[in-house]
């Protein structure tokens, strides 16, 4: 029993690993992809739309002094701008452009019939449960205006009329200060789901530099399935540059992150890097906010994973690239993105409604900041929760996404002075719902699939359960990844009254991930043959603060002892005397650790 429950500790070690090395995104504004768009099959152009010259001086009522209804430049515009302009937009992804009287006209009928089906624009949260920054939402008065408008000719007014925006000052597009691509790569034809990672060399970084914005701009997008992007550090990469000239062609095989997956090692690296970018259907560019950026340590090298699948395309030439904004000031505050994943997942065949939830608790000393979330399920998803629950019971909805598109996928980012606190004891609980039923099946080359059992996985045929939040700290408060493996857990260790125990070893709420698993590991092979019984009957709670670590604040130590004290006391009780009697040689010759 003692070697089942370590190999099944070490499986779910790597595999929210996994999850840390390959999340999905950091965006707090997210951009459509044209190809899902019902409007793309549309002949915009053809007479079908109207069939009257709208917008013509003998029509739109606008030289009648008694008119008083909506104009285009009064009434109009604003909504267009703040609401689709962002996507339809002249070389912007979406198929048509809106931004101008003259664009807006001809498709006006068009653009009703979307409003008024709640199709477009694509905002999928629940309004009653939270406002957000630069939201493509129209009320229903809104879409009533636009009604008025078209029924009347859809006059244009005068410029003069025209008032600015209140849409957000950032829009789809900025002025890259770095950029790098894909210089060509044909997605293999023998595989469903390509993973290919490329190294854009073209991006560098001499010094300690600061991300303030970023954008994935999709090449091939019917058969680019998503996009993740990295900063990597130098001592990683000559195992990249090495599997990069070992392959044909641009980039080299990776899965789940980008480190190699057919060089020996496997993709199951200790230290995850941070992720600096991403991209799947409906994205925008991400903008930080003021005075706040993503850290990047000089000599770090991008490396761009992109996740090609040919279910529903053939295999296409794809110029993929990644443009940012950089910096040389650090700012007052930095970002950092945390996912939240309920891991076992277990759909079943033909089952319409399975629902998983699960709460992830602040269990470190300080409160966190959230400024932003983005979920990603795939074809099965029906809806994702996230809720904010207080230590004292108190509940606030954070995201809710009652209807699930997997091809309007969005982050969202919550507005100045509304930001999440999460005070130490408060818990984020995600809740994700699925239906696997024969009629939500995806259609492949034509055909429904038939229903089949689900579980997590990176294939679209898959499933996920995941949710990203972005975490604002100050600046003078981020800690550099120490010289050692486990330095900052030896700083611990110095202030502990027995460093020969699972609450001082356990209780670092600063050890690294790589230091972290070498400690877990170790403990449980030396305390085994002891404490088998006592490992087994604290496993799961250990599994999940385990992962409650790798994905919020505090420590292991923490969780255990709020969520399963009694058999985290049974645990120590009897780890502890195998701990001081003869693991510290293990300790400190695999994990660096200093008693």
């Amino acid at each position: 029993m003692p070697t089942s429950f370590r190999g099944l500790l070490n499986i779910v070690l790597v595999t929210l690993l996994a999850l840390a090395l390959c999340g999905c995104s950091e965006s707090a504004q997210d951009q459509p992809d044209a190809d899902t768009n019902d409007a793309d099959s549309t002949d915009v152009g053809s007479s079908d739309t109207d069939g009257t010259d709208a917008g013509s001086s003998d029509a739109d009522g606008s030289d009648d002094p008694e008119y008083e209804g909506p104009t285009y430049h009064a009434d109009i515009a604003p909504l267009v701008e703040e609401n689709c302009a962002t996507c339809h937009a002249e070389d912007s992804i979406a198929p048509f452009d809106l931004s101008t009287y003259e664009d807006l006209v001809p498709l006006a009928h068009l653009s009703i019939q979307e409003m008024e089906a709640k199709t477009m624009p694509p905002w999928m949260p629940d309004p009653d449960c939270r406002e957000y920054e630069a939201e493509r939402y129209l009320s229903d008065e809104e879409i009533a205006l636009f009604r008025d408008w078209v029924d009347s000719d859809m006059p244009e007014g005068d410029r003069a009329d025209a008032r600015p925006s209140e849409s957000d000052e950032q829009t789809h597009s900025f002025d890259a200060t770095h950029s790098g691509g894909i210089d060509g790569y044909v997605p293999s034809d023998e595989l469903v789901d390509d993973y290919r990672c490329f190294i854009l060399d073209d991006i560098e970084f001499d010094e300690t530099s600061y991300m303030t914005a970023s954008r994935v701009v999709p090449g091939a997008d019917n058969l680019v399935h998503h996009v993740l992007v990295y900063v990597v550090d130098e001592t990683d990469m000559q195992r990249l540059r090495d599997a990069d000239a070992a392959e044909d062609g641009p980039g080299y095989t990776c899965f789940g992150s980008p480190f190699p997956s057919n060089d020996g090692e496997g993709s199951d690296q200790i230290v995850p890097p941070t992720q600096i970018g991403a991209w799947v259907p409906g994205m925008l560019p991400s903008f930080a906010r003021d005075d706040t950026a993503t850290r990047i340590e000089a000599g770090s090298s991008v490396v761009m994973q992109v996740h090609y699948n040919t279910l529903s395309a053939s295999p296409e030439n794809d110029q993929t690239s990644f443009e940012m904004q950089v910096t040389d000031v650090e700012p007052s505050h930095l970002t950092m993105t945390r996912p939240l994943a309920i891991l076992d997942l277990d759909i079943p065949a033909g089952d319409s409604e399975v629902t998983f939830t699960r709460e992830f608790t602040n269990y470190g000393s300080q409160p966190m900041t959230v400024e932003a979330v983005t979920g990603h399920m795939h074809g099965l998803g029906e809806q994702i929760r996230l809720r904010h629950i207080q230590a004292d019971g108190e509940d606030s909805c954070v995201l809710d996404i009652p209807q699930w598109d997997f091809d309007w996928q969005q982050g969202y980012r919550l507005r100045d002075g509304d930001l999440v606190e999460l005070a130490t004891g408060d818990s984020l609980e995600l809740t994700c719902v699925y239906d696997n039923s024969p009629d939500n099946q995806p259609v492949i080359d034509g055909e429904r699939l038939t229903p089949r059992d689900v579980t997590w996985g990176d294939a679209t045929t898959d499933e996920m359960c995941l949710l990203y939040i972005n975490q604002v700290i100050p600046a003078e408060e981020h800690r550099l990844p120490p010289a050692e493996m486990c330095g900052h857990t030896n700083e611990c260790l110095v202030d502990c009254d027995d460093p020969h125990s699972m609450e001082c070893l356990f209780g670092c709420s600063d050890s690294t991930l790589d230091c972290l698993i070498c400690e877990i590991d170790e403990v449980v092979e030396c305390a085994s043959d002891d404490c088998g019984l006592q490992l087994l009957g604290a496993s799961d709670c250990l599994t999940h603060c385990i992962g409650n670590a790798v994905m919020m604040e505090g420590s292991v130590d923490a969780c255990m002892r709020g969520e399963c004290a009694d058999e985290y006391d049974t645990l120590a009780e009897c780890v502890d005397p195998v701990l001081a009697a003869g693991c510290d040689g293990a300790l400190e010759d695999t994990c660096g650790l200093v008693f």
